[in-house]
């Protein structure tokens, strides 16, 4: 980061997690907040870009592939909690999106995001599953 912050026109995009919220959750999730905070600090001599997904799944990807199994079931993960919800991206997306910030980064603290499917209690089946927006950026 200190390297690209003394090439003019330079853009950091740190690639963080919907873990980082709440970073007493895991060793993981505080990981992800403490990389954002590094980042943000070079945010004076460097603009700097936080993208924080949700699971990111594509091909080859083991640890998603029960949901999809369930899915094509007619299964749907329920999250605890009337008001929890569990949000996916696919991996070439995600892509996507951090070239697209490399190319036209958002201006300094503002909060933009794509769509990702989000599943939550109530929706029957993949069909129903609402799209929200999901990947706060920073």
């Amino acid at each position: 980061a200190d390297a690209l912050a003394a090439r003019p026109g330079r853009v950091l995009v740190q690639l963080s997690s919907l873990a980082a919220r709440l970073p007493a959750i895991s060793a993981y999730a505080a990981s992800k907040a403490l990389g954002e905070l590094a980042a943000l600090e070079r945010a004076e001599r460097l603009r700097v870009v936080v993208v924080r997904p949700p699971a990111v799944y594509g091909p080859g990807d083991r640890s998603t592939l029960p949901i999809f199994k369930g899915l094509n079931r007619g299964w749907l993960l329920h999250p605890a909690g009337s008001d929890a919800r569990f949000s996916l991206i696919y991996a070439s997306e995600l892509a996507q999106l951090i070239v697209a910030l490399l190319a036209r980064p958002p201006a300094s603290g503002r909060r933009g995001c794509r769509r990702a499917a989000s599943l939550a209690p109530g929706d029957r089946n993949s069909a129903t599953a609402r799209s929200r927006r999901c990947c706060p950026i920073m």
